[in-house]
């Protein structure tokens, strides 16, 4: 198979490349930086970059079987207005792009992976979530929904060649993204609960995230939202004590909500949100997770 990839040096999409690679696959890293990407990225790939000529990307796209969307601006960070229209331009803007290229193929990609988030269900305090959810109101629920409404190519007379799935991401653990920003505080001995330590998270192991990808890849009967968790959410002050367990570190520290809004502004949502989140099309598809417990995902991790 043939795999045009978008955020292909970040932390999830650099699991997957490796992944694809020693399956024996091809693989289009689709880059803002070629010379760096080619840094980072080892492995016999092909590097194209996105001032790329439209036609060019719509001739590149006509020899892959697969697209997958990754790309996107770090989330966890203060929401100024600037920030705001970075994290929205890195997602949408490219979502539109890639979409528009997959229109122009007279013969499209079998599949269209792109990424969403559970942000999409905005605080739904204990709730339980399935894809079926309704949606928020919040700036973080509103981009989701933009986010999926444009990862869909639109065909003459309306058919729809090409098979898409939005990845309605979780906190992913692994050697990055949120739990590396975690390790140093808990490792001090700093680490506590955030807010009231209420609040759900719902998780997924990195080695979980790429196979769920892998799996949207080969399955045709996945297709629209997939919550890409564990079927074991957790509340925040569970996890920060079978964290501290894990390091064997004390968790008396806790960051109080009023503490975090100070520092992210709207932005803190992410960490004070509560999202219950079950993965049901997964399960129905008799997804199989290699990481069951919050605490051997962890030990895996640390």
């Amino acid at each position: 198979m043939k795999i045009f990839i978008s955020g292909a040096t970040g932390f999830i999409g650099s699991e997957l490349v490796n992944r694809l690679i020693n399956e024996g696959h091809e693989v289009v890293c689709y880059v803002r930086d070629v010379g760096k990407a080619r840094q980072k990225i080892k492995g016999k790939v092909e590097f194209l970059g996105t001032s790329a000529f439209p036609g060019h990307v719509t001739k590149v796209l006509e020899g892959c079987d697969a697209v997958v969307n990754l790309a996107g601006e770090p989330i966890a960070q203060r929401w100024t207005k600037k920030a705001k229209k970075k994290i929205y331009d890195s997602r949408i803007g490219l979502t539109k792009d890639l979409a528009a290229r997959i229109s122009a193929c007279r013969t499209p990609p079998k599949v269209f992976i792109s990424s969403s988030a559970i942000g999409y269900y905005g605080n739904r305090t204990s709730e339980l979530l399935f894809e079926s959810s309704s949606k928020s109101s919040g700036w973080l629920s509103r981009l989701c929904q933009q986010w999926e409404q444009f990862s869909y190519p639109e065909k003459p007379g309306g058919l729809m060649m090409t098979r898409v799935v939005n990845l309605r991401t979780g906190i992913v653990l692994g050697n990055g993204g949120a739990l590396k920003k975690m390790l140093l505080p808990f490792k001090l001995g700093l680490g506590g609960i955030l807010g009231t330590g209420k609040q759900w998270m719902s998780w997924i192991h990195i080695d979980d995230m790429v196979n769920i990808i892998v799996e949207a890849l080969n399955n045709d009967k996945i297709y629209g939202p997939v919550n890409c968790v564990s079927p074991w959410p957790t509340t925040n002050k569970a996890f920060t004590k079978t964290l501290g367990k894990v390091l064997k570190r004390p968790t008396i520290f806790p960051v109080p909500g009023f503490i975090l809004k100070l520092i992210f502004g709207e932005g803190a949502c992410i960490l004070l949100d509560s999202q219950k989140v079950n993965p049901k099309l997964l399960l129905k598809n008799d997804f199989r997770w290699k990481h069951t417990e919050l605490e051997e995902a962890l030990e895996d991790l640390t």
